[in-house]
C-alpha cells in the first residue's frame, strides 16, 4: 500500500533559519567588500597575494549566478505564496462561485492544451 503524503508548508523555525543564512551571506558580502574597498590604491598593487584576488574573482562570479538563481526562485516563492493566499481567501469567501472558477479554468487549460 502507497503512502500518501499532505504537502505542506515550511515551518516558520525553517523560513527563520533562511532568513537568518540571508542574513549571514549578506554580512559576510559586506565584509569581502569593505575589505576590498580598504585595500584599495597604488600602494596595495604589488602587496597581496595574485592567487587570493584571483579567488575573490571567482567567487564574485560565481555570487553573482547564485544571486540571480536565488532572485528567480525567490519571486516563483513569491508568486506561488499569493496565488495560494489568494485562492484561500476567494474559497472562504464563496466557496461554490471558487469551485465554479476553478473548473472553469480547468476547462479553459485542457482547451489550451489541445490546441497546443
Amino acid at each position: 500500500m502507497a503512502t500518501v503524503t499532505t504537502p505542506s508548508l515550511p515551518t516558520p523555525e525553517a523560513l527563520d533559519l533562511a532568513d537568518y543564512k540571508l542574513g549571514s551571506l549578506g554580512s559576510d558580502l559586506d565584509l569581502i567588500r569593505s575589505a576590498l574597498r580598504d585595500c584599495a590604491g597604488p600602494e596595495g598593487a604589488e602587496r597581496y597575494d595574485a592567487g587570493v584576488l584571483a579567488q575573490i574573482v571567482v567567487f564574485a562570479t560565481d555570487s553573482l549566478r547564485y544571486l540571480s538563481d536565488l532572485q528567480r526562485d525567490a519571486a516563483a516563492i513569491q508568486e506561488s505564496a499569493i496565488a495560494l493566499h489568494h485562492e484561500q481567501l476567494a474559497g472562504e469567501a464563496n466557496p461554490e462561485a471558487w469551485r465554479r472558477y476553478q473548473e472553469s479554468a480547468r476547462a479553459w487549460h485542457e482547451r489550451e492544451a489541445e490546441r497546443a
